[in-house]
C-alpha cells in the first residue's frame, strides 16, 4: 500500500507539472518562451497598391527593367530587416495630448521619441517588470489615441526585448510628396536598467525582379533613413543580387549607397527610377549599360623599398557629382572617365607579396582619370600628427586645436596618420589566413614642455 501511495503521489506531481506547462503554452499561442511570456501579433500586410501612375515611357533596347513594389515587415521569417538602428532618447512633454492619452490608459509608461516623423515625434512604450507590453504610436498624427495606434510587440528579441512593427500610414516627405510607410521598434532591458532602451528602424523596402546576363536578378532599395526617401541617389541604399544570391534567403542583404553609376557583373551600368505608385515610391528601376569612354587606375604605396601592391576594396565618390558613388573590390577592370574622390580603401602589400600587411584609409585624393590611359595614384609614406582639444568639446564639429590649454583642463589627444595625399590611414595590420591580425603592442606616448623637460611618459591603453 505505501509503495501504491508514492506511485500515486509521482503522478499526480507529473499530471500537475504537465497541465501548467500545458497552460502557459496556451497563453502564448501555442508557443513556448523561456521567459515570461509575451503576447506576439504579427504586423498587418501591406496596403492594397494599384500599379504604377499610367503613361511610363518605353525603356531603351537592352535595358533592365526591375518593377518596384511596396514591401513592409510583418514579422515573417523572410522579413528583409535593416539592421540599423536609430535613438532618439525620450522627454516628457506637459500637456502633450497624445502621451497624456497613453498614460490614462497605462500604468507604466516610457516615452520614446522620434524628431524625424512630423507629427508623431513622440511615442511611449508600455511596461511591467522586465516585460514590454506595447507601443503607442500616433498613426494618422492627429495627436489623439485610438485602439489601433496600441500594437502588440511583433518578435522577441533576446531575453528581454521584443519588436513592434506598426501598420502602414501616410508619411509626408520633404518634397511634399506621400507615401506608404512603417517603422519598427525594439524595446529590450539591459542589466539591472528599470526601464527598457528603445531604438527605432524602417521596416519597409521596395523590391523588383528582373534577369541580367540570363540570370535572375533582385534589387532591393532602402528608406535614408526615416525620411521616406527611398530614390535619395548618394543616401539611400540599394542592394543588386544576381544568380543565386537573388533567390536566396539571407538574414542580412550587402548593400551599397544608391548611385546613378552601377558596377554589376564586371559591366557598369546608369540606374534611372522612373514613375510613381498608387503608394507614392518609385515604380521602376532601370538599368541601361553605360557607353562612357574608359580609364585605368593603379594605387602605389610609397616607401624606401619595393613594395608589392593590391587594392583590396575601394570606395569612389564623383568628385563633381555626389550620386555617383561605388565600391570596387580590385582594380582589374577600366572605369568611366571623370573625377573620383577616393572615399576610403584597404590595400594589401609587402615586399615578396601583396597580402603580407594591410592598410585602410580614408579622406583619399581626387583622381582624374582619362580615356585609354593608366592613371596612377601614391599614397603612402605617413606621418604623425597630434591633434590637441578641450575634452569637453572633442564631439563638437567646431572643435577648435589648441596647443595651450588651462591648468587643470581635460585634454583629448586625437593622433592621425597622414599620408603624402593627404589620406589619413587608420590601421595596419598583419593578414592572417582566415582574418588580419593586429599589432597588440599598445603605442607609448611622451609629453615635453617647451623647455624639453619631460611632462608625462606613458603606455596608452585600450578605452
Amino acid at each position: 500500500m505505501k509503495l501504491l501511495a508514492k506511485i500515486l503521489l509521482v503522478v499526480c506531481v507529473v499530471a500537475i507539472a504537465f497541465a501548467v506547462l500545458a497552460l502557459l503554452v496556451m497563453r502564448n499561442g501555442g508557443r513556448l518562451l523561456a521567459q515570461e511570456s509575451v503576447t506576439l501579433s504579427p504586423a498587418p500586410p501591406a496596403l492594397a497598391d494599384s500599379g504604377p501612375a499610367p503613361a511610363l515611357p518605353e525603356p531603351p533596347p537592352g535595358a533592365i527593367v526591375f518593377d518596384l513594389k511596396y514591401r513592409p515587415e510583418t514579422g515573417a521569417k523572410d522579413d528583409i530587416q535593416y539592421y540599423s538602428y536609430w535613438g532618439f532618447g525620450g522627454s516628457h512633454v506637459p500637456n502633450e495630448p497624445f502621451l497624456q492619452a497613453v498614460h490614462k490608459r497605462a500604468k507604466k509608461v516610457q516615452a520614446v521619441d522620434n524628431s524625424m516623423l512630423p507629427g508623431r515625434q513622440r511615442a511611449a512604450v508600455e511596461y511591467e517588470g522586465k516585460k514590454v507590453l506595447a507601443f503607442y504610436f500616433d498613426l494618422n498624427a492627429d495627436g489623439k489615441l485610438t485602439d489601433n495606434e496600441r500594437i502588440l510587440p511583433t518578435r522577441k528579441v533576446g531575453e528581454n526585448g521584443v519588436d513592434f512593427i506598426t501598420p502602414d500610414f501616410t508619411l509626408k516627405t520633404e518634397g511634399g510628396r506621400e507615401i506608404k510607410f512603417r517603422v519598427a521598434l525594439r524595446a529590450e532591458f539591459h542589466g539591472e536598467n528599470k526601464e527598457p532602451s528603445c531604438m527605432w528602424s524602417p521596416a519597409c523596402v521596395l523590391e523588383g525582379k528582373s534577369t541580367i546576363n540570363g540570370e535572375p536578378a533582385r534589387m532591393v532599395l532602402f528608406a535614408d533613413g526615416f525620411s521616406g526617401g527611398f530614390d535619395h541617389f548618394g543616401s539611400s541604399s540599394c542592394a543588386l543580387l544576381v544568380g543565386d544570391a537573388a533567390g536566396a534567403s539571407q538574414e542580412y542583404l550587402p548593400r551599397e549607397t544608391l548611385s546613378r553609376l552601377v558596377w554589376c557583373e564586371r559591366q557598369f551600368y546608369r540606374l534611372k527610377l522612373e514613375g510613381k505608385r498608387s503608394s507614392g515610391h518609385p515604380a521602376r528601376a532601370v538599368l541601361t549599360k553605360d557607353t562612357s569612354p574608359l580609364g585605368g587606375l593603379a594605387i602605389k604605396l610609397a616607401s624606401t623599398n619595393a613594395l608589392q601592391t593590391a587594392a583590396m576594396y575601394l570606395s569612389l565618390v564623383g568628385a563633381n557629382d555626389s550620386e555617383i558613388c561605388f565600391n570596387l573590390l580590385d582594380l582589374k577592370d577600366k572605369l568611366p572617365v571623370g573625377a573620383y574622390d577616393l572615399r576610403r580603401g584597404t590595400l594589401g602589400y609587402g615586399e615578396k607579396s601583396s597580402d603580407e600587411w594591410q592598410t585602410r584609409f580614408s579622406e583619399g585624393p581626387t583622381v582624374r582619370l582619362a580615356a585609354d590611359k593608366q592613371t596612377e595614384v601614391t599614397l603612402g609614406q605617413p606621418t604623425l600628427a597630434i591633434r590637441a582639444v578641450n575634452e569637453q568639446e572633442r564631439f563638437g564639429a567646431d572643435a577648435k586645436e589648441a596647443t595651450t590649454f588651462k591648468k587643470g583642463a581635460r585634454i583629448f589627444l586625437e593622433p592621425r596618420i597622414v599620408g603624402k595625399n593627404k589620406e589619413v590611414l587608420t590601421g595596419f595590420s598583419r593578414a592572417g589566413r582566415n582574418s588580419p591580425q593586429r599589432d597588440s603592442t599598445p603605442p607609448k606616448v611622451a609629453i615635453t614642455a617647451s623647455d624639453g623637460k619631460q611632462v608625462l611618459a606613458q603606455t596608452m591603453q585600450y578605452g
